[in-house]
């Protein structure tokens, strides 16, 4: 049996609390873990570390040294453990890395190697406000390195490559040696504040470089590479393989996607669409893989067994068999391995008669996963994975209060309530359900609202409801494959249940995800906070067996909840003015943010998919503890500048949304989408032209910002949709900024036909073309910073050239997202992300 965490909050203040020396180990290993990954920590001191742990832990032992002196030097070997493991998996590499070929630039390379993962066919997105040139599929996998063309001959190379193919490649299996025609990469620094770094991602899962394939055709297959190493990958692949097939052919679109990412892992059929209704519907966890899904899994065989009468001993093998089976087919993620773990362990205990302490097998498993593969510390699903678990284990003594299951003999119930009594089991099962789902709630909320900017109250009360309806649909699932690959002729049976139950989960979620507050978001709590909170979530489990009363770690840990929720009320402080213009690769997305409070946007917009332009854009304001934005400027109807605003106007509360009348032209699809998303969440549009200001009231003593519009005129109508950009100056404590959208062909030539003014900073005009004549409105507006947005790395020079050297001209796509500040005194600062310069 499993035992837990042993105190009740209303009992005594002293308590013995279980002894967990794999706590501490686990502890020990993820610090070392941590220290390497964070102080970079140079290979030799690692190593001499270790062996100074070797040693004090050999005297300590030889000498027979007190208890806890002889702890604290094993823990030290361990914490030396975890640092040098996790150096050499993420940072030691040999002279021949393909990384030390691959630059931030990509260039053309030819490279042999062997398929060391399974390949992905990723789904593309599709939708009317999609390029059809991007609406094509992906296929990605892992590349072991072994040779480089080198001008005239091959160079041998080692480390991994993410290789995506434009396409369907189907002629290649895991194991294959191939050569590639492509283009070879690093993933470049983050060029945002807020950004994701990708580059330490690839870095956690052990991929050096990136490299993308054109066709399936620049892969030729060379031979099998023979190695057994391979056997039990491509056993994985073929069953996969076999499996899909059976969805395909038996299940509906939605009920196939459904069926691969719950019972396969594996997620890349998911659009941005369902992966947003799950998660905003508090329900995403079911669509991973995790200890739910191998829980019912195992429920249901052990109810085979016990139907077949088999002993305890059989039972056990079985489900260790089918456990570890299911968890080799599945996609290896750190929840399927811990959930793996975590069954075995438990039925080799329960078969032996042992008592088991949850959270000592928990850190056993921690232990292992950390030791195979560092990184997953550093992996939001393994966190929320274990602390979920964790969870579990602690609201176990809760459940000893059940209300459901008191003792009612003797107590005199009129018959026409006995009924009653049959529903019991259903009133205990939904008071031990929410108990533990407010623990879960409890413990992982603070990581997800860090993470995600996401709360979804919706999902608290659903949750409990749907899992019995999803271990429905799970044995469901799991006698569909059976069947499939055993008895085909039965499939068409299941697979019709299987299907409508789908069906009926996916209504349920989009019920969910519509309902008024059913979720909302949030910015993210400080990293300071978020320890502090995990150290007391220790303490309160007494992970560490600590003699400190569990009511004071109540106290205290409720004590700092209301700390970080007072933080998180007080809004963020401004100086001055901040106009940022984001690196959105060819597009445009800036924020005013003026020192009364309020925020603006101008422009949100990316080339083709504008979900890039829509992530950047709430990056930022989440590191800035924005929630609202009380305006959009959309200069023009151009795609690339309001393409990524779809997504911003569902997050963000937004006031108003600025825009020209020439911009209504409804016969663009995208015009007409975004007046009618503004339509669905009351957003009211303002038409403005030149002379009319955007009001900024004087607030707590500080000077408003003057925003004012210089173009286009109210009788102003260009049949070229960049001519009708909206030209809006800023003007602040003495200065002057020139926002100038797409501006060209007439409408340039409208602006410069007006008085020549003063302007400290300028935008370039369409991202730096040399069609918008850039020079001109340098000379017209006397600027010395000139900002350019743009994904050409060559326009700075370009542009530099042109405007002289009195004139400094910035790019986003060199420097990162570009900041001017400008202080309430009128002191006038420029940063560049990337450099920091200023």
């Amino acid at each position: 049996m499993i035992e837990n965490s042993q105190f009740d909050f209303r009992g005594p203040l002293t308590l013995t609390p279980p002894r967990r020396p794999l706590v501490w180990a686990a502890t020990a290993l993820a610090a070392g873990i941590v220290f390497d990954n964070f102080l970079e920590i140079e290979l030799s001191t690692w190593l001499a570390f270790l062996l100074v742990g070797v040693a004090v832990s050999f005297v300590t032992t030889v000498r027979q040294f007190s208890f806890r002196f002889a702890s604290a030097s094993v823990l030290l070997l361990i914490l030396a453990i975890g640092g040098t493991r996790h150096h050499f998996f993420s940072q030691v590499r040999g002279e021949r890395n393909i990384r030390r070929y691959a630059e931030p630039e990509s260039k053309s390379a030819r490279i042999v190697g062997v398929i060391s993962s399974s390949i992905e066919i990723v789904e593309s997105e599709r939708g009317p406000r999609i390029p059809p040139w991007m609406e094509v599929d992906t296929s990605r996998f892992t590349l072991r390195c072994e040779h480089l063309e080198n001008g005239p001959v091959w160079t041998a190379v080692s480390g991994h490559l993410r290789v995506n193919v434009n396409g369907h490649l189907v002629h290649t299996q895991v194991g294959d040696r191939i050569e590639l025609l492509g283009d070879i990469a690093v993933s470049g620094p983050v060029k945002n504040p807020g950004g994701f770094n990708f580059q330490n991602y690839l870095d956690r899962q052990g991929v050096d470089a990136l490299m993308r394939v054109s066709h399936p055709q620049a892969i030729t297959f060379l031979e099998d590479s023979g190695h057994w190493r391979w056997m039990i990958p491509r056993f994985r692949e073929a069953v996969r393989a076999e499996i899909r097939s059976v969805f395909v052919q038996h299940l509906s679109k939605k009920s196939k996607t459904i069926a691969l990412s719950i019972l396969l892992g594996d997620r890349s059929q998911l659009n941005a669409e369902m992966r947003d209704r799950f998660a905003e519907s508090g329900t995403m966890h079911l669509l991973a893989i995790s200890g739910l899904h191998v829980g019912i899994l195992a429920g249901l065989l052990a109810a085979v067994c016990r139907l077949l009468n088999c002993s305890p001993r059989t039972t056990a093998i079985a489900l260790i068999f089918v456990i570890v089976l299911y968890a080799t087919i599945t996609n290896h993620r750190p929840p399927v391995l811990r959930a793996t773990m975590l069954i075995v362990v438990i039925v080799l205990g329960t078969l032996g008669s042992r008592r088991i302490d949850g959270f000592h097998v928990l850190a056993f498993c921690a232990g292992v996963l950390l030791l195979w593969k560092p990184s997953d510390l550093f992996d939001i699903g393994a966190q929320l994975s274990f602390l979920a678990v964790g969870a579990i284990l602690w609201s176990s003594s809760a459940l000893r209060f059940d209300p459901f299951k008191g003792n009612l003999e003797g107590i005199p119930v009129s018959e026409r309530w006995r009924f009653l009594e049959r529903l019991r089991p259903v009133g205990s099962f939904i008071f031990r359900g929410y108990v533990v789902t407010a623990a879960i709630w409890f413990a992982t909320l603070p990581l997800t609202i860090s993470t995600f900017h996401l709360v979804a109250p919706i999902g608290f009360a659903l949750n409990i409801l749907l899992i019995p309806w999803v271990a429905v649909i799970l044995c469901l699932g799991y006698l569909l494959i059976l069947f499939g690959i055993l008895v085909p002729g039965l499939v068409g049976i299941v697979a019709g249940s299987f299907d409508w139950t789908v069906q009926v989960l996916l209504s349920v979620v989009s019920w969910a995800h519509e309902l008024p507050f059913g979720h909302f978001f949030s910015p993210g709590v400080p990293v300071w906070w978020l320890i502090g909170f995990y150290l007391l979530i220790a303490m309160v489990w007494q992970l560490y067996g600590s003699e400190m009363v569990p009511r004071r770690s109540w106290y205290a840990l409720l004590i700092w909840v209301v700390v970080g929720v007072s933080l998180g009320s007080i809004p963020p402080q401004r100086e001055g003015l901040r106009y940022t213009i984001l690196s959105v690769g060819h597009g445009l997305a800036t924020v005013i943010e003026l020192p009364t409070g309020e925020t603006i946007l101008y422009d949100s917009g990316t080339f083709g998919n504008g979900r890039r332009a829509e992530r950047t854009v709430e990056q930022y304001l989440w590191s800035r503890r924005i929630t609202q934005i009380d305006a959009v400027i959309v200069s023009h109807a151009d795609h690339d500048h309001f393409s990524g605003l779809f997504g911003l106007l569902e997050r963000f509360p937004v006031g108003t949304m600025i825009i020209t009348q020439p911009f209504l032209d409804f016969q663009q699809r995208s015009v007409q989408d975004l007046c009618e998303a503004a339509s669905e969440y009351k957003i009211p549009l303002h038409i403005v032209s030149a002379g009319d200001e955007i009001a900024s009231s004087e607030r707590n003593g500080i000077d408003a910002v003057r925003m004012k519009v210089l173009h286009p005129e109210s009788e102003f109508h260009s049949m070229h949709d960049n001519a009708n950009s909206i030209v809006l100056t800023i003007e602040y404590a003495g200065r002057r900024l020139l926002l100038t959208g797409d501006l060209e062909k007439d409408g340039l030539d409208a602006l410069l036909s007006q008085s020549a003014e003063v302007f400290d900073v300028a935008m370039a005009p369409h991202h730096g073309s040399k069609y918008s004549n850039p020079q001109a409105v340098v000379d017209w507006s006397s600027a010395r910073h000139v900002l350019v947005s743009s994904g050409d790395r060559n326009v700075v020079a370009r542009l530099q050239s042109e405007v002289g050297p009195d004139t400094k001209v910035i790019c986003t796509e060199n420097s990162g997202a570009i900041t001017v500040e400008v202080s309430k005194e009128g002191q006038l600062r420029v940063e560049e992300f990337l450099s920091g310069e200023r």
